[in-house]
């Protein structure tokens, strides 16, 4: 089903019954918007070695002096994505936000290559809590605290400890914001074009299958990680057969990771990456396919009843 990913949320401590399903009408017209982070965690990164560390294992060049939040990945060794996320300095560490259903893998994963390095991993889920503002940046936050995402619809959020939030989340509201669930800030990612791994999808592509080196989340000119011989020499030495694209379809019936086909062939031509609703009967969405297919009409994928959906590429791919 859409969004199946986004039934892992973290518990928060803002009324969920309170929160705005996001509906497309909103399109017409934004409202300003507030919203829990609920759907996504944090890994926390902390240790006199993490700037050196974290520089030898993804896929952008940290840059910790700006204070600015940084799209980025990590890759296996043979160049295919683990985890999508957003970079975030605060205070004296780093942390990863994504998809909570990845914190645990990327942990791990990166728990091996710690050995002898002064840094230590933790799952900081729990620790802090995220709001974020879709709109007008808010005014009750100080601008220090406040950090905008990348991309061409505005979004800030700030993370706080838990007995903050209350309070926070009213001065919000007193200030007009719509409060909303997770999903308007997650429809703001797709429309960006902005992609997250979730499980179903993990080491099944690479950065410029996800258009990553588009998006400023992949540097050429760093040091080596894990990975990067395969993504430099698609970069300098041949060309990307698979590239994201928007897509939008009139079914909620979509799956992360199933295949898509078009009609001029039965093989499959990419994968669904991410999909949000925007009205019972609509979706948005990212995927994954050959560049040649995004020219052919009659793209679909199948469910699992064997029924086909069509989908339509709604925007080309952002410009380097």
């Amino acid at each position: 089903m859409v969004a199946e990913a986004a039934k892992s949320r973290r518990s928060s401590s803002i009324d969920s019954a309170s929160l705005k399903a996001f509906d497309s009408s909103w399109l017409k017209s934004m409202p300003d918007i507030v919203c829990p982070l609920d759907g996504l965690g944090l890994l926390r990164i902390h240790g006199d070695d993490t700037e050196e560390f974290l520089n030898r294992m993804v896929t952008c060049k940290l840059q910790p002096q700006t204070k600015q939040p940084q799209l980025c990945s990590l890759c296996n060794p043979k160049g295919r994505v683990i985890a999508c996320f957003t970079v975030i300095y605060k205070d004296d560490d780093i942390y990863l936000q994504m998809p909570h259903e990845l914190i645990d893998t990327v942990l791990q994963h990166l728990q091996i290559y710690v050995l002898m390095t002064k840094v230590k991993l933790s799952d900081a889920s729990d620790d802090l809590e995220g709001i974020g503002y879709i709109g007008s940046p808010p005014k009750h936050i100080d601008d220090s605290l406040l950090l905008q995402m990348p991309g061409d619809i505005p979004r800030y959020f700030s993370y706080t400890d838990t007995s903050s939030i209350p309070e926070i989340w009213q001065q919000a509201l007193a200030a007009g914001y719509t409060p909303a669930t997770y999903d308007a800030w997650r429809y703001c990612g797709i429309a960006c074009q902005i992609p997250h791994i979730y499980p179903p999808t993990i080491e099944k592509l690479t950065p410029q299958m996800l258009n990553l080196d588009l998006i400023d989340a992949v540097s050429f000119s760093k040091g080596c990680y894990p990975g990067q011989e395969v993504v430099a020499r698609t970069h300098y030495l041949g060309k990307p057969k698979r590239r994201c694209y928007q897509f939008s379809a009139t079914s909620n019936d979509i799956e992360i990771g199933a295949s898509v086909y078009h009609s001029n062939h039965k093989e499959t031509c990419g994968i669904v990456v991410d999909t949000c609703k925007l009205s019972p009967d609509n979706s948005l969405g990212l995927i994954s396919i050959r560049t040649e297919a995004a020219d052919i009409a009659g793209l679909y994928i199948k469910t699992q009843d064997d029924k086909s959906i069509a989908l339509h590429i709604e925007q080309q791919q952002p410009s380097a």
